[in-house]
């Protein structure tokens, strides 16, 4: 077990408690950190437990992520915990001085796949 500030890291193995008891919690947000050696070609001994492990949280109850380890990180801890981070401002002044108008997370996503799918074509 390893401890960075207020989070704690704990191996593959434990995640079936780790699930249970942060159900039990009512945790609303888990994010979770596993490795791409579940997508080589590399027969790690702890592939089977780091699979069961993802497929545990999978099918938990939990809103949860799951970052896959690589080398070097693309995301970095400090990243991870601005997510606990309210970022819940007003931007009235924003949307008069610069006639921003904000849209839902649904109609942007929406918007950004189909400028993906135009340009891919």
């Amino acid at each position: 077990m390893r401890h960075i500030g207020k989070y704690c890291f704990i191996w593959f193995g434990h995640a079936p408690c780790i699930v249970k008891t942060a159900e039990k919690a009512e945790i609303r947000r888990a994010v979770f950190m596993s490795t791409t050696a579940l997508f080589t070609k590399l027969n790690a001994n702890s592939k089977s437990v780091r699979r069961q492990a993802e497929d545990c949280i999978k099918t938990s109850k939990l809103n949860w992520t799951i970052l896959h380890y690589l080398k070097k990180p693309l995301i970095k801890s400090e990243q991870i915990m601005r997510l606990n981070e309210d970022k819940n401002f007003d931007y009235s002044d924003t949307k008069e001085a610069f006639d921003y108008n904000p849209i839902s997370f649904d109609e942007g996503i929406t918007k950004e796949v189909a400028l993906y799918r135009q340009i891919k074509n």
